[in-house]
């Protein structure tokens, strides 16, 4: 029977009659996996005719789409001349929903259609004829794409873009063990946040959810014993959502196990939110700025203001954090980040711990529960489960956050 699974580390021996000692190590957070694979590559022989400055290119992977106005209307990913005698360009390593999608080179924009074709080696890729196209260029020259009919596919055949469908999505790329159900559970209230963008360069995708993801959506990677999984934040849950009541005036089981503790350090406080999206990818700036503040300036249609801020400037003054994605094209997502955000940083933390019977061990990290504790003074006050530890003595150790 297996107990332990990992890798052995920092082996020690001595002489025969000395044990050997050696750690092991868990790699539940190593994803071996890269994407796009090292063999999607634009090389001499995927792509014999390819121009000089396309050669080494991974493809495109692109998922989400960009809007046909605003400030997200720009280009989202780029493309690559892979056949220069019939003017192809490769604008995804994978096939596309999009019929037509706009290229832009060197200051002239034309709209070209898609055409679902194979490499040398067998891959599925998306093409453009620019034959015919009113575009000026030469072999040396970038091609920029926008996708107003979407790019890659979901598992619903709609336009992959969802946050929780982009997360399980790549997850299935990854080597890591992942919990599937507990990521399928998640993804309703994920996809809220409407995701764009492009993978240009090999990044395993368990690093690219770090870096990319996790920073603009309410959740933790977490660890269970079927594999890692979300952890959604529920800031804005409202009493209809709680889960679960936690009644120390109705239930005389429940113990409070220590006061309410404050756990957020005041220079992690933020009340001012700036975040800069709609990336494009020809200039490296951002087309979209979206602000949320204590007090709006009336002057700037991009400046919204929260009560959290406002209640957090007027104790501490205004502390503000600026922040770029390459993830959101779209305004309506830049606001929802914003707001949990805002929800999330703006005032101390207070958590709560209680102690009750297992009859409550269903419960999950995440899940959205009220408090009802006279001694307290809360009626209903909603929280969040943030740790649950379960003990010899047949109790569960519940530590709730306040929202």
């Amino acid at each position: 029977r297996v107990l332990m699974r990992g890798r052995l580390a920092d082996p020690q021996y001595g002489g025969v009659d000395e044990p050997v000692s050696a750690s092991l190590q868990a790699e539940w957070f190593e994803d071996s996996s890269i994407m796009p694979a090292p063999s999607q590559v634009v090389s001499a022989t995927t792509w014999p005719s390819a121009a000089e400055n396309a050669v080494g290119m991974s493809y495109p992977l692109v998922f989400g789409s960009t809007p046909a106005s605003g400030a997200g209307a720009t280009s989202m990913s780029r493309a690559y001349l892979v056949n220069t005698t019939a003017e192809y360009i490769l604008i995804a390593g994978h096939r596309v929903l999009a019929t037509t999608v706009n290229i832009s080179v060197e200051g002239d924009l034309a709209t070209g259609t898609v055409i679902t074709s194979t490499d040398a080696l067998g891959h599925v890729v998306s093409l453009v004829d620019l034959t015919g196209l009113p575009l000026t260029y030469d072999d040396t020259d970038d091609f920029m794409v926008s996708w107003t009919g979407g790019a890659m596919a979901g598992d619903d055949g709609e336009v992959l873009t969802g946050a929780g469908d982009v997360l399980a999505y790549l997850l299935r790329l990854s080597s890591v063990p992942v919990d599937t159900g507990r990521v399928q559970a998640a993804k309703a209230y994920l996809n809220r946040f409407r995701l764009a963008g492009c993978v240009l360069e090999g990044v395993s995708p368990f690093e690219f959810i770090g870096s990319n993801l996790a920073p603009i959506l309410p959740m933790s990677m977490v660890l269970g014993p079927y594999g890692l999984f979300p952890v959604p934040w529920r800031f804005d849950a409202p009493r209809r959502d709680a889960v679960e009541h936690i009644d120390r005036e109705s239930d005389p089981t429940i113990d409070r196990d220590g006061p309410v503790q404050y756990e957020t350090s005041i220079k992690d406080i933020v009340n001012e939110f700036k975040l800069r999206w709609a990336l494009r990818l020809r200039t490296g700036s951002t087309r979209g700025a979206s602000v949320l503040t204590g007090t709006r300036n009336e002057d700037n249609p991009d400046e919204a203001e929260s009560v959290y801020c406002h209640q957090s400037q007027a104790r501490y003054g205004v502390r503000a954090m600026d922040v770029e994605t390459t993830m959101v094209y779209d305004a309506a997502t830049a606001g929802l980040v914003l707001a949990w955000w805002a929800r999330a940083k703006s005032l101390p933390t207070r958590t709560i711990t209680y102690v009750v019977g297992y009859d409550r061990a269903w419960l999950e990290r995440g899940d959205p529960v009220a408090i009802t504790d006279p001694e307290l003074h809360m009626d209903q006050q909603m929280a969040l489960v943030e740790q649950i530890t379960y003990r010899e003595d047949g109790t569960i150790r519940l530590r709730l956050r306040i929202i």
